[in-house]
């Protein structure tokens, strides 16, 4: 089954991405998504003034 062997180089290739450019990857996000609640919150603020 070729797309096993896919999947498999894959996960390879996944493993050899550095953790660390992984952490600010997941970093990143959620810094992203409290912003966005952030700005959320301040535009629902704003609007029922």
């Amino acid at each position: 089954v070729p797309r096993l062997v896919e999947q498999q180089s894959a996960i390879a290739k996944f493993r050899k991405i550095p953790s660390k450019f992984l952490r600010s990857c997941r970093a990143e996000a959620t810094t992203m998504e409290s912003y966005r609640s952030a700005s959320a919150r301040s535009a629902l603020s704003t609007s029922t003034l």
